[in-house]
């Protein structure tokens, strides 16, 4: 059976660990838009997002890229 002394620090090393990554997320720089011939594109696949930008002006990314980026990432955008 684990101490409270040893829980206390598990929870204080995850706290720790979790407001890195979220100021590490925050303090990243923004992907920038791939356009090619005046057509937006997924900076992944190249495929057009013209039509998702219109829900979505800053997407980077379409669909299928973008749930697979997340996926990889363990994210949410």
């Amino acid at each position: 059976m684990m101490s409270a002394d040893a829980i206390d620090n598990a929870c204080d090393l995850e706290e720790m660990q979790r407001a890195q990554a979220l100021s590490n997320h925050k303090n990243k720089t923004t992907h920038q838009p791939l356009v090619v011939d005046g057509v937006r594109c997924c900076i992944d696949c190249g495929d057009s997002i013209n039509n998702r930008i219109k829900m979505l002006p800053n997407a980077v990314r379409c669909v299928i890229c973008q749930e697979q980026f997340e996926n990889q990432y363990g994210l949410e955008f």
